[in-house]
C-alpha cells in the first residue's frame, strides 16, 4: 500500500514539474521576444558620378542636329534603409549634355524617387538593383525648354568600409520629353524637335554614408 501511495506522489510530482515547466518555457519566449529589438533604421546619404551614353532619338536624329548627346554630371542621394535590405530616398541629378553647337550648356536636371533591393554578399561586399521614376527637365544652361518623366534601372555592387559604402553601378534610363523649339531659331513657333523617348546607358560611381537612427 504505500509502495503504490509513493509511486503515485512521483507521478504527480512528475506531471506538475513537466506541466509548469513547458509553461515557464513559454513564459521565457513570450519574454524574450518582448525584449527583442525592432530591426534598426539607417539614415543613408551621399553623391555620385555619372555618365550616361544616348541613343538615337528625335532629339539627336544626326551628329549636326543633336541637341540632346551623351553626357556626365553629379547625383546628390538621400534615404532610410528600415531593413537590411529595403532602402527608400530620393535623388536629384544634375548632367551637362553634348548639344552640337545648338546650345551653349545643355543642363538636364532630375528629380526622382529611389527605391533599392539590397543583396548581402560574402564579407563585406554587397549588390543592390534599384529602380527610380522622376521628372526630368532639359534646356540650355539651367532653362527649361522641354521636360517629362521618366525611369531609371540600375544595378550596382557595393563594398561597405566602416560606415561608408563605395559603389558602381551599371544603368538605363528613359524618359519622355515634350516637343522642343529649334534653339538656333527662337522665332520659330512650330517645334523642331518632336516629343518622344530618348534613352541613355551608363556608369555610376558613388559614395554614401550610413547613421543609424
Amino acid at each position: 500500500m504505500s509502495r503504490y501511495r509513493h509511486q503515485g506522489t512521483m507521478e504527480c510530482i512528475v506531471t506538475r514539474w513537466f506541466v509548469h515547466g513547458k509553461f515557464a518555457f513559454l513564459l521565457l519566449c513570450i519574454a524574450n521576444v518582448a525584449r527583442a529589438e525592432p530591426p534598426s533604421m539607417s539614415y543613408q546619404f551621399g553623391i555620385g558620378m555619372a555618365v550616361r551614353f544616348a541613343t538615337r532619338s528625335s532629339f539627336c536624329r544626326d551628329d549636326a542636329s543633336c541637341v540632346l548627346g551623351s553626357g556626365a554630371g553629379v547625383v546628390a542621394m538621400m534615404g532610410v534603409r528600415r531593413t537590411e535590405h529595403w532602402y527608400f530616398g530620393g535623388a536629384y541629378e544634375f548632367t551637362k549634355h553634348n548639344a552640337a553647337t545648338l546650345l551653349r550648356l545643355g543642363i538636364m536636371q532630375h528629380l526622382r524617387a529611389d527605391f533599392r533591393y539590397y543583396i548581402p554578399l560574402a564579407d563585406d561586399w554587397g549588390a543592390h538593383l534599384g529602380a527610380s521614376p522622376g521628372f526630368i527637365a532639359y534646356g540650355n544652361e539651367w532653362s527649361i525648354q522641354t521636360w517629362g518623366a521618366g525611369l531609371q534601372l540600375r544595378g550596382a555592387v557595393d563594398r561597405r568600409v566602416g560606415g561608408t559604402l563605395l559603389g558602381m553601378g551599371l544603368l538605363w534610363q528613359t524618359a519622355f520629353l515634350r516637343e522642343m523649339a529649334d534653339p538656333s531659331r527662337p522665332n520659330e513657333t512650330d517645334a523642331a524637335y518632336a516629343a518622344g523617348f530618348v534613352n541613355f546607358f551608363g556608369i555610376e560611381l558613388h559614395i554614401e554614408a550610413l547613421e543609424r537612427l
